[in-house]
């Protein structure tokens, strides 16, 4: 994700095991009037995201249940923040990592995916039991 202005952001999505790659620009949604609140949403620039997502019904919203995709490994992971014409690196060191927890089933809110911090570049998600 790149941010271009307090507006807009583009996205750079890359399938690694097929190889397929989308690009688009998307705007942020326009504060409902006047000057924006602090629902209004800014683009700000500060996160980077690496994300296993829970998918949905072709066609629909609704959520499907997360597949047991055993552990993946997100590799060469680094963001870059801009000041001016200058772009710094960032790497994993200081990310917060998040734990997914299912909130649909009988169990709520049992955790089904753990991340675990392997280098300053690399992550390892582990679906349930499957960490090591």
């Amino acid at each position: 994700m790149t941010a271009r202005s307090s507006e807009r952001v583009n996205l750079f999505i890359k399938n690694q095991s097929s190889g397929a790659v989308v690009s688009f620009d998307v705007e942020a949604p326009k504060p409902k009037q006047g000057k924006p609140t602090d629902r209004d949403i800014i683009v700000e620039g500060r996160t980077a995201e690496w994300v296993l997502e829970r998918p949905t019904k072709p066609g629909s919203k609704e959520l499907l249940t997360l597949p047991d995709y055993g552990a993946t490994i997100f590799y060469a992971c680094n963001a870059a923040a801009r000041t001016g014409d200058i772009w710094e690196e960032q790497q994993l060191e200081r990310a917060r990592l998040i734990k997914l927890k299912d909130w649909d089933r009988p169990s709520n809110g049992a955790t089904v995916s753990t991340p675990v911090r392997l280098s300053e570049s690399s992550l390892l998600l582990c679906y349930q039991g499957n960490v090591p």
